[in-house]
Parts: C-alpha cells; sequence; structure tokens
C-alpha cells in the first residue's frame, strides 16, 4: 500500500522534458539563473514545510524540567572563585570599557 502510494506521488512529481528549441519557444523572457532561483525558492519552502518538532511523549516534559534544573543547580555548585594571588592585577585604577555603566 506505501510502495503504491509512494508510485503514485513520484509520478504526480514527474514532468514532461521538452528538448531546448521547445521550451525557448514556449518560454522566450525566463532566464536559466531565473529558473533556477524559483526552483530553489520552491524547494527550500516545501522543506520548511515539511518541518515538525519532535513528539514529546506524556509525561516527559516533566522529567526533561527536572533535568534541566538538577544540570543548572549543579553547574552552579560547582562554581568557585580564584584564589587572591591567583586573580588578575587590577588595571591601574581604571574599569575596562565593557564595565562602564555598570
Amino acid at each position: 500500500m506505501v510502495a503504491t502510494i509512494q508510485a503514485r506521488r513520484l509520478n504526480d512529481q514527474r514532468a514532461d522534458f521538452a528538448g531546448p528549441e521547445a521550451a525557448s519557444e514556449e518560454n522566450p523572457g525566463i532566464s536559466e539563473d531565473q529558473l533556477y532561483d524559483t526552483i530553489l525558492a520552491h524547494q527550500s519552502q516545501r522543506l520548511e514545510d515539511q518541518r515538525t518538532e519532535p513528539p514529546i511523549p506524556v509525561g516527559i516534559q516533566g522529567l526533561l524540567d527536572l533535568l534541566l534544573s538538577a544540570q543548572g543547580t549543579r553547574m552552579e555548585d560547582q562554581r568557585s572563585a580564584l584564589p587572591p594571588g591567583l586573580a588578575a592585577p587590577p588595571l591601574l585604577g581604571r574599569q575596562p570599557s565593557f564595565l562602564h555603566g555598570v
């Protein structure tokens, strides 16, 4: 059944190929660059339309929130200040430019 549906879908997407002389007679105003840009625009839009968010099973969101909270707390617990001897020397009494107004 799936194979039949896929085959029908592929057949619907096929186009008849006309040689360069037939194509130029039908659409003399379209350049190859314009055609290429049009195809790219339609294909990228088609890809965006097919994207979905991954489904999150019921009850998993609470677990994910708990893990995020626990990991954030653990990272804060592991932070430490540099000992005074290893701290950077003062900048001659000047504040760094990124700290102005803080």
